[in-house]
């Protein structure tokens, strides 16, 4: 555990709860009142996207050294108005990470409870027995490639095409992007 001081546990009720925890790393609408499972939501969202975007581009580590804060600010992410935000998901879309991005954009959430995150976190790439046997397939507005009746490539893009010559063709916010059987990015 990284923060253990404000656990939630269903047994707990909002007079057990003393701690909300450091507001740059809380949803701006966290306070003793929203006390759910969902209170950690947001800083499990905004410590995987810093961390990913980090083992991307070490510049946001010299920064995140010599910042009094954690990068991205809550409150300006969810007014859309965070430049380090905007930079980690450009960055996540040039590398063709859809996952992360997702996640990264969740940190843009007015609802304290981050629905998909859970979902997005334990989206896993298999290999595909045989790529030319998938089907794009559309989970919740975002598609993926199905095998059978198993997720082979996750619903993580806003569109993808037919596989030709064993690739699949994905687009992530107007990028487009090849991958092969493991999902692996092949072109850029």
């Amino acid at each position: 555990f990284i923060d253990y001081d404000s656990l939630y546990k269903p047994s707990f009720t909002h007079d057990d709860c003393e701690e909300i925890g450091s507001p740059g790393f809380q949803h701006p609408m966290r306070s003793r009142k929203t006390f759910s499972k969902a209170i950690d939501d947001y800083p499990l969202a905004l410590i995987i996207t810093v961390l990913n975007a980090i083992s991307y581009d070490h510049s946001f580590a010299n920064r995140l050294n010599s910042s009094d804060h954690f990068l991205i600010s809550p409150l300006d992410a969810i007014r859309g108005e965070d430049e380090v935000l905007d930079q980690m998901e450009r960055l996540f879309i040039e590398r063709g990470d859809a996952r992360h991005y997702r996640i990264a954009h969740l940190l843009r959430s007015p609802r304290l409870a981050l629905s998909r995150l859970r979902d997005y976190i334990a989206m896993g790439v298999r290999e595909a027995k045989d790529v030319n046997d998938l089907q794009p397939t559309m989970y919740e507005g975002l598609w993926g490639y199905k095998e059978e009746d198993q997720w082979i490539i996750p619903p993580l893009y806003n569109m993808v095409f037919e596989v030709e010559n064993g690739l699949c063709r994905v687009e992530l916010n107007g990028r487009n992007f090849l991958l092969n059987a493991k999902g692996e990015v092949v072109n850029e």
